[in-house]
């Protein structure tokens, strides 16, 4: 029989995605009084990936990358992470404007990043609380590999060497905690 352990404590990191930066901007402050500083916040980058959005959050939205300054002891709280973060999104909103902004959380380790979704799909394991968690990238060798479900944007090189830029401050954190 295994013995159970306590995992490994993550950086929490989230995707912030608007129809405006001013809207992006409100989301990541707000986000910050839900989760505590935000140790990391990425230039403004305009996201082409897909038209997903386009009917929310118009033809040319933004995004910002974001990283907890704390890490998270319990990487568990995602699930009530994830959950605050759709209350966000429709506290930014307005009538007939119901979501403005994508706020999309998720876990970063040594070896992982788990993004959270509230969608069920087979490569996704149910968390708790209406929450799935989504293995989107692994660590091989010299940096994170997309998998056959990644979306474009987290497979893009630019975006994989941020997370490896986060993954050094969250080793970083990790070894003076220790």
């Amino acid at each position: 029989m295994g013995a159970i352990s306590t995992p490994e404590p993550a950086l929490l990191v989230a995707s912030v995605l608007g129809r405006t930066a001013a809207l992006v901007n409100a989301a990541a402050d707000a986000l910050s009084r839900q989760v505590g500083r935000l140790g990391h916040v990425s230039p403004l980058m305009p996201f082409r990936w897909t038209d997903y959005y386009g009917h929310e959050l118009g033809d040319a939205p933004v995004r910002r990358m974001v990283a907890a300054d704390a890490l998270l002891e319990d990487p568990s709280r995602l699930v009530g992470i994830k959950r605050a973060c759709c209350g966000l999104e429709v506290s930014l909103g307005r009538a007939g404007d119901p979501r403005p902004v994508n706020i999309d959380p998720g876990v970063l380790t040594a070896g992982q990043l788990v993004l959270a979704s509230t969608k069920a799909s087979p490569h996704r394991i149910y968390l708790g609380d209406g929450i799935h968690g989504e293995l989107t990238l692994i660590r091989d060798g010299d940096g994170y590999r997309p998998l056959p479900w990644t979306y474009p944007d987290y497979a893009d090189q630019q975006l994989r060497a941020y997370l490896d830029a986060l993954r050094r401050r969250y080793l970083a954190a990790r070894r003076m905690a220790a």
